[in-house]
């Protein structure tokens, strides 16, 4: 006799929907968490840094108020009251989640749990260690910032997480890696009076997104004076002499530079050891578990979601992911179309991206056409002054199916979530414009995207 129908090993998104979805429908569920519950992204990523994010879109709007008829004053930023609001948000969200999950009928076990055979998981808390036996163990036990010999952790090495809970506004912050973390914290910075360098290995900032967007961005981030460095190698980061020590190469050329701090966004890492799980018939492929479409392990009671899982690493794709296996338990097959879920980035100007971009049309051998728009045509944001932006649409050329949306630009993450239904439904062109839009209103500028001419 088993204690629960489901054990989740992991309070982060995935953990909290999929135990969510469990206990609405009567199931018993037991969510172990060793921290608190939310994971990552409540505590330590999404909802504090777009806390940050939110504050200099406020800061950059009343600096912009003189061209529209208001004076103000200088702001000053009060940085002890910013970061009381950032842990004051994550603090309310934290609380309403726990309600929730409570008043659904999930048991919220705190501990650290450890999966011991294919129906027990063994829980150690600061007074006591249990198992407990359930017939479905889902992992969702999230990652962790990786940082490699040549770039170890320091006091001024920092990852993510301390990012967001710094004392003081550095002077100068050095970033390696322009992935999502990357770009937004440079978005931060960069408007808080910070000499900000982005270094990344890669030929583009975002590499999954459109070139022809994550250039644009490259832009705007330079004309906020960030120094962007791309197809850089770093050869060494650490602390030295209560600084970082950066040591990068350029092309031929070797440069060192010491900066208040150094953030490593370089990747994440699970935080299993999968040599033990192997042990339990757990295959893994090398760093990661084997899964098959419905997120089991080689294991059938046992599933993976979230980032641990390594398929879609955001909240709302971890979300996803425990609805889905929440569903297979329960008998009903639910299965993800990866390639369907947004990408949002909250760096300014914001990104969101949904289907194929144009790189992939090309490598796929899809005849296609582009079509575009600029904010600067768009009535709202000329209204706004927010005229920096494009719309660029993906087109079938045979069938003017619309095969991806990319938008850069003020309320982008926003905006491409009118994309979704026309780009997961295979809407055409023509299809899409019977679609009325008001006016005057941002997403205009998606409707003269449509109408314009390749």
């Amino acid at each position: 006799m088993f204690n629960f129908d489901a054990i989740i090993i992991g309070g982060g998104p995935a953990g909290s929907k999929c135990a969510l979805e469990l206990a609405k429908v009567g199931k018993k569920v037991a969510l172990i968490e060793k921290d608190a519950i939310g994971g990552v992204c409540l505590n330590r990523g999404c909802i504090p840094s777009k806390s940050y994010l939110y504050f200099v879109e406020l800061l950059e709007n009343i600096k912009k108020a003189k061209r529209h008829g208001i004076n103000v004053a200088e702001p000053e930023i009060i940085w002890e009251e910013v970061k009381k609001r950032k842990d004051m948000n994550v603090r309310m969200l934290g609380l309403g989640l726990k309600k929730t999950l409570e008043t659904a009928g999930v048991e919220i076990i705190t501990g650290m749990g450890n999966l011991i055979s294919v129906h027990e998981v063994e829980i150690k808390s600061a007074t006591e260690t249990k198992i407990l036996s359930a017939q479905n163990i889902i992992l969702a036990m999230g990652t962790e910032s990786l940082f490699i010999p040549i770039m170890p952790k320091g006091e001024n090495v920092i990852s993510s997480t301390e990012i967001l809970d710094l004392a003081n506004i550095p002077k100068s912050l050095v970033i390696i890696g322009g992935g999502v973390t990357g770009v937004e914290m440079a978005s931060v910075f960069s408007v808080l009076g910070t000499e900000v360098t982005i270094i990344e290995k890669l030929a583009s900032l975002l590499p999954a997104q459109d070139k022809e967007i994550t250039a644009q961005l490259k832009k705007s981030l330079e004309k906020k004076g960030c120094k962007i460095f791309l197809s850089t190698e770093v050869l060494s980061c650490k602390d030295k002499d209560n600084q970082a020590e950066v040591i990068y190469k350029n092309g031929e050329e070797q440069q060192t530079i010491l900066v208040d701090k150094a953030l490593v966004v370089i990747g994440r890492k699970n935080n299993l050891d999968l040599t033990k799980l192997a042990e339990l018939g757990i295959e893994n492929d090398g760093p990661r578990i084997n899964l098959n479409e419905n997120l089991q392990t080689t294991q059938n009671n046992i599933y993976v979601i979230g980032d641990l899982a390594g398929r879609n690493l955001t909240a709302y794709g971890g979300e996803r992911e425990g609805e889905c296996v929440a569903k297979h338990i329960l008998g009903k097959l639910k299965q993800i179309n990866y390639t369907q879920i947004p990408s949002t980035v909250f760096s300014h100007p914001e990104v969101g991206q949904i289907g194929m971009t144009e790189e992939e049309a090309v490598k796929q051998g899809i005849e296609y056409e582009v079509r575009k728009s600029d904010y600067a045509a768009n009535g709202k944001a000329i209204i706004m002054s927010e005229r920096e932006g494009m719309v660029k649409i993906i087109i079938n050329k045979q069938n003017q199916k619309i095969l991806g949306v990319h938008i850069i630009g003020y309320g982008a993450t926003d905006l491409i979530h009118q994309a979704i239904i026309p780009v997961n439904q295979g809407l055409t062109v023509e299809e899409w414009l019977e679609m009325i839009w008001s006016h005057p209103v941002l997403s205009e500028v998606i409707k003269s995207a449509l109408e314009s001419i390749s």
